[in-house]
């Protein structure tokens, strides 16, 4: 399987789906179950909009935060993109998902039948991608040529097979030998985070150029249950660093001098889903940070997802809040 470097830009929100409230005595909450691996006895819950842990706890009887195994939560601070100015412990927990590990009475009997769960997710593993193939044409070339105008153009003499391809106007004339040289702009990208979910990236490749750096500067991985959590790129074909490399690498192997920002979600061959919504919000809520304090540098926000995944409601609903606070969302389009 080779890796691509062509992705689908999700230029409007995901529709997440609206669950009806329910009457006390009423239909259980929906239960997803995907089709894929599930984490054994592991649930998602999804609690309405004007619902609230404490309220939820009510219903079962029981404070899960107490009684159930690796019980989990996202607190996100924003109510349908507003931030709560100095929000009290009740506001905080308006949009709680949490993940926990329960028994089938617990869930069917005392979650399912609050009429406050919108819905409840069996929790599963995304596999991590792979990239197999690495062919290309021409060799790095990081000389940079001295422009004064933003505007001004600038030139990749020696770029690799895949920048000639998106950039040709013409039939390019790749694998003869012949290397055409690529018109960039000069600041393409300057002052956008690109924050890449994945296997880790090197981020002291000299390809960068310093423009690397580890999400909130950890040296460990908050987003994995087993592997190796250290941020470097712990796949056996440098696959996040491959993909950085598309998005913001200097010279001949991209067109853009984005910041990378490495989010390693991937530890081992697989990742469950809430870590990943987990690590969507938090993502979500640093771009917010930076929207309100505006430093000048700041330009905006992208989040790349090269791997695919089962339909998730949970991971729908952060990626549809990452959309409506202005983050464009990438994902790969596929390697056939």
């Amino acid at each position: 399987m080779r890796l691509l470097p062509f992705f689908v830009l999700l230029l409007t929100s995901v529709n997440a789906i609206k669950f009806p409230r329910r009457s006390i005595g009423g239909t259980l909450a929906p239960y997803h179950r995907p089709d894929a691996r599930l984490v054994p006895s592991t649930y998602i819950v999804r609690l309405s909009e004007d619902h609230s842990l404490a309220k939820h706890f009510a219903h079962c009887g029981v404070d899960l935060s107490k009684t159930s195994p690796r019980f989990e939560q996202i607190s996100g601070l924003y109510r349908q993109g507003t931030l709560l100015s100095s929000p009290s412990n009740e506001l905080a927990d308006v949009r709680f998902s949490y993940r926990a590990q329960l028994d089938d009475y617990t869930v069917n009997q005392l979650v399912r039948t609050d009429p406050g769960v919108e819905y409840v997710e069996h929790d599963h593993y995304i596999r991590a991608p792979q990239t197999t193939s690495h062919a290309m044409h021409g060799n790095l070339d990081f000389s940079t040529s001295s422009n004064n105008k933003r505007w001004d153009e600038s030139w990749v003499r020696k770029p690799y097979w895949h920048l000639q391809m998106i950039t040709a106007g013409k039939k390019a004339r790749i694998g003869n030998g012949t290397v055409d040289p690529v018109r960039i702009l000069k600041t393409a990208g300057r002052g956008v985070n690109a924050y890449v979910l994945d296997w880790g990236v090197r981020i002291t490749h000299r390809a960068f150029h310093g423009r690397a750096s580890n999400f909130q500067n950890r040296t460990t991985t908050p987003y994995c249950e087993g592997g190796s959590f250290s941020m470097r790129d712990t796949s056996n074909d440098s696959h996040g660093t491959a993909v950085a490399g598309l998005l913001g690498a200097g010279g001949g192997f991209s067109i853009s001098f984005t910041n990378i920002i490495n989010v390693k979600i991937f530890c081992q061959s697989e990742a469950a889903t809430w870590m990943v919504a987990k690590a969507i919000t938090d993502v979500t809520n640093e771009h917010r940070t930076f929207v309100r304090t505006r430093p000048a540098w700041f330009k905006g926000s992208v989040i790349n997802l090269s791997f695919s995944t089962d339909y998730s409601p949970t991971t729908a609903r952060a990626i549809e809040e990452a959309s409506r606070a202005g983050i464009a969302i990438v994902t790969a389009a596929g390697n056939t």
